[in-house]
Parts: structure tokens; sequence; C-alpha cells
């Protein structure tokens, strides 16, 4: 499956110049393409792979930490993109290594947006998957609940099984813990400070819950 970013009124011909896909899935006819907005190095992560499509030139970039898992459900998941492909250049798919990238595949890249944070020099192992959870308040207790992944299958680590949606389509003020495996972090949601009529609200609820944490 490939998900596009924006409307299908706004997508214009379907062999747009360039576009740029993260790879989630771990299992591989179950894998999925999701079009990133931002087509710049800075979106790369080590721990994934990535699809960069230059017209009918397809790189699938694999991260230094990617499973192997990871590697060949992307691999497929671009030959299937690339004959989609309808333009008259015999579409091309060429793989390409964290740390062995060519000078054309930086060319696809903003020039003003060159680095990015890799795990190159990390020795760490990341076999593990991220896992999410929602804190909130329920009858004067602060509890938390697990997201689950449905895509996560038994044994086989899930690199990056959550999108900023997850995050943003929450009922907010939302308060989310994001175990990273060797960093937590804790995103706190916003809530309004002011009713339409003009009134302040108190902060209460996540809110103060946030301010705590």
């Amino acid at each position: 499956m490939v998900t596009y970013k924006g409307k299908i009124s706004e997508q214009g011909s379907s062999e747009k110049r360039r576009r740029m896909f993260l790879y989630r899935g771990e299992i591989e006819k179950e894998g999925s393409l999701t079009e990133l907005t931002d087509i710049s190095c800075c979106t790369l992560r080590s721990r994934g792979s990535f699809v960069l499509q230059d017209e009918s030139l397809f790189y699938v970039w694999h991260g230094c930490k990617s499973r192997a898992h990871t590697v060949a459900g992307s691999f497929s998941a671009a030959n299937i993109l690339a004959q989609r492909v309808t333009s008259k250049e015999k579409p091309t798919v060429l793989e390409v290594q964290e740390g062995s990238e060519s000078k054309e595949f930086w060319k696809c890249f903003d020039k003003r947006k060159q680095e990015y944070f890799n795990l190159l020099q990390d020795d760490r192992k990341y076999v593990k998957s991220l896992r999410l959870f929602n804190l909130f308040e329920e009858k004067k207790q602060f509890v938390y609940k697990e997201i689950e992944y449905n895509g996560r299958a038994p044994k086989v680590a899930a690199p990056y099984p959550f999108l900023q949606s997850d995050l943003y389509m929450a009922e907010q003020p939302a308060l989310f813990i994001l175990d990273a495996i060797y960093t937590v972090y804790v995103w706190v949601g916003w809530w309004p400070s002011h009713t339409p009529d003009g009134e302040v609200l108190a902060h209460t609820g996540s809110a103060e819950t946030a301010k705590a944490t």
C-alpha cells in the first residue's frame, strides 16, 4: 500500500518529479510506503529504510541500523512502486547503504540541508520496538494506556511504528511518553487558554499533569 500526501485534486500528475517515502511494516506482504512532506536528508533515520523517487529512478536508502526485514520489505515495495511509473524511460531501482551514498543521491536533496542525525558511530544495538503511552487522569487517578501498533509482528522489532499524526489526532490536551529504547521523550499537547467568547479557561486535568511532569 502507498499513502500519498495531500488530496487527490492536489496531486496533479502522478509522476511528480520527486517523492520521498518511509517504509513501514514488519511483514513484507503487509508493508506500506508513506509519502513524506519534507524531501530532505534531515528526514533520514538510521533505523529505517526510505524510498526516494526521482522521476523514473528509485533510490532505496537503508539506514545502518535498518533490520533485515525492513531492508527486504522496502526494496520489494520500491519495485512495486516503480512498476506504476508510466514515463518513457524504464524505471530503475537502486539500493543505497547509509555511509556509501553517491553524489547523485545527495543531489536529490536541498543543498541547504545536508546534515541529519545518524547512528553511524553508535555501537549500541537497536533490536527493540518503540513504545508509546498515553497518560491521563481518570477518576482522580493518574493512569496510562499503551498505544498499540496494529502492524506489529511477534518477535520482530518495529523501528518507527508511530507517526506524528498519532499525537496530533489525539484529544487535546494530551500527554504522551515515547520509549525510544535509549531515550525517553515526554510529549505535551496543547489546550485552549480562552473560550471563543474570551473567557479564561482554568488549566486542569492533563494540563496540570503536564506541568507536574
